[in-house]
């Protein structure tokens, strides 16, 4: 029979540790092979009312680009599906952009200095970074409904929301803004 001591207790509890730890992230870098959007799809059809300042300065209205097709896209430079989701949106925008495309991103959870370093390092993620200091862009994301990240609000030419992506699906992404492009206003 074993004894029970308090290195095997700190052992155990370390091992417990490192094996909860090991879980979460399994579960955060390895995404549901379908998005979950039907969840997220609450806000289909509603009129998106979106404005604020940029990081690096200015200002954004939606209502600007009215007659766009615009993605806002929540993400976090700590999430590594938002990363790996950047190119493919860049992909897009640089496709679809004489045609009315048009990115809004919304970084929850990440700082200026993090947004900053990440900009320089990903030179052909350019579009425009709505940023308010504090906990506001986390706000925002819960009353836009987002369950996860990334997620991409589509928003027709027509100013409403055609569809929500949750979850890394690059090729579902695609499929909704080449639909939307054909569409008139």
């Amino acid at each position: 029979m074993r004894t029970i001591t308090r290195r095997n207790v700190v052992t155990g509890w370390i091992l417990s540790c490192a094996l909860v730890a090991a879980i979460v992230m399994a579960v955060g870098f390895f995404p549901s092979p379908t998005p979950f959007a039907h969840a997220a799809n609450a806000n289909q059809g509603k009129k998106i009312n979106l404005r604020g300042p940029l990081l690096g300065g200015g200002h954004f209205d939606i209502r600007h680009w009215h007659g766009k097709v615009v993605v806002i896209d929540f993400w976090g430079t700590w999430c590594p599906w938002c990363r790996k989701e950047a190119p493919y949106i860049a992909k897009l925008y640089k496709k679809y952009r004489k045609a009315g495309m048009r990115v809004i991103g919304i970084p929850v959870g990440s700082t200026p200095a993090q947004l900053d370093h990440y900009a320089k390092t990903h030179p052909d993620e350019n579009w425009p970074q709505l940023y308010i200091s504090g906990r506001a862009n986390s706000a925002i994301a819960n009353n836009s409904g987002i369950q996860g990240f990334p997620t991409e609000i589509i928003v027709g030419r027509d100013g409403r929301v055609a569809t929500v992506i949750v979850g890394f699906s690059p090729k579902h992404l695609a499929k909704v803004i080449k639909a939307q492009i054909k569409t008139k206003a």
